[in-house]
């Protein structure tokens, strides 16, 4: 009996308290918000603030150091937050919102120097170094905001949620430790994102993108010794795509592995055609952008690509740009000794443009 009143305990307690940090949780944070903004509509005041902070590449903490560690590191921070938010001058309330972010609710009236004021706090609260056990770790976050500007009612907590945590996704795309506030803006690219990006998984699911194939000429013969594949899409609405249109929302549409994919299969299909006909000995370029570069099975996916197309393994250039191999030196050697023993070239596209120097070519 005793162990079935400590298990309904436990559930009353998990459903509105997180089980790891002991905080809030998301179901908790959105009742108290609603409360916030139906005090404020009672009393006449502007609403509360809503901040959402997202720790910065908690899943590679995870992959490095274990679960178990990570979540340590997860229960550090929230203290960290907790005690930080002791000094501030609002009433606050502190939830986990799930895996690595957690969300301040600043009661009303909150006003927007406020708000941003102890978003620094809360970023600054996190830059000592955290040890645990033999490891130190130095997080970074970036935080969305979102207002309840008035106290009409049009605002509601899922609302306010919804906000912050597109100020959220804004805020992902600057840099460590960028606080973004919510603006109507936000909504049109969300939209616009939701939209491509519903085009683009149905364009991939009828093999309706396109490759273009641009001539490599060699300067002394004036020869064309191999061709660069360029992906477009021909969207019906928006006309004949460049990757610079779409490759960002691909990626947070969660497209874009099975992008690179797509393109690697179709640009070798096409290459071993060429060793049938007048092109034959032709060689294939094909980018790699960071998101593709960023897959630990890279080369075990050009190996399955090239398998399936029948093309030559010594045809094929995979070209990185300078950033990523400047970024990730370790890496781009790894992989490329991965690809070499299979006869893969590499290259460093638009080498010169960016930071790199000839040292990196050694």
């Amino acid at each position: 009996v005793e162990d079935l009143a400590q298990a309904a305990d436990r559930e009353r307690f998990l459903s509105h308290y997180d089980g790891l940090t002991g905080l809030a949780n998301l179901s908790r944070l959105r009742g108290l918000a609603r409360q916030a903004l139906i005090r404020a509509r009672d009393l006449g005041q502007s609403g509360p603030a809503l901040l959402i902070l997202g720790i910065s590449r908690f899943a590679r903490l995870n992959s490095l150091h274990g679960r178990a560690k990570a979540d340590r590191f997860l229960q550090a921070a929230a203290a960290r937050l907790q005690q930080a938010l002791k000094a501030a001058p609002q009433a606050t309330v502190l939830a986990r919102l799930g895996g690595a972010e957690f969300g301040v609710l600043i009661e009303p009236p909150a006003a927007i120097r406020d708000a941003a004021a102890l978003a620094r706090v809360l970023l600054r609260s996190l830059a000592p170094p955290i040890v645990v056990d033999d490891s130190e770790i130095g997080l970074t976050a970036r935080i969305g905001i979102a207002m309840a500007k008035s106290a009409d009612g049009h605002v509601d907590a899922e609302t306010l949620l919804t906000h912050a945590n597109a100020a959220l996704a804004e805020a992902k795309e600057g840099e460590t430790n960028s606080i973004r506030f919510y603006s109507d803006s936000f909504a049109a690219t969300a939209w616009r994102t939701e939209s491509l990006g519903l085009a683009l998984r149905r364009a991939l699911d009828e093999n309706a993108l396109t490759l273009l194939f641009q001539p490599v000429v060699d300067v002394a013969t004036r020869r064309m010794v191999g061709a660069e594949a360029l992906l477009r899409w021909p969207h019906p609405e928006l006309g004949l795509l460049a990757p610079d249109s779409f490759l960002d929302e691909a990626a947070r549409a969660g497209l874009a592995q099975r992008l690179g994919d797509w393109v690697l299969r179709q640009a070798l299909t096409t290459a071993a055609e060429w060793t049938a006909g007048p092109l034959a000995g032709m060689r294939l370029s094909i980018n790699l952008d960071a998101e593709q570069f960023r897959d630990k099975a890279l080369a075990e996916r050009v190996v399955d690509a090239l398998a399936h197309s029948g093309c030559d393994p010594r045809a094929l250039t995979l070209e990185l740009t300078e950033t990523v191999v400047s970024e990730s030196l370790d890496d781009v050697a790894s992989l490329m000794n991965k690809l070499k023993a299979r006869g893969v070239h590499l290259a460093i596209d638009d080498f010169g443009t960016g930071y790199s120097s000839l040292s990196y070519l050694k």
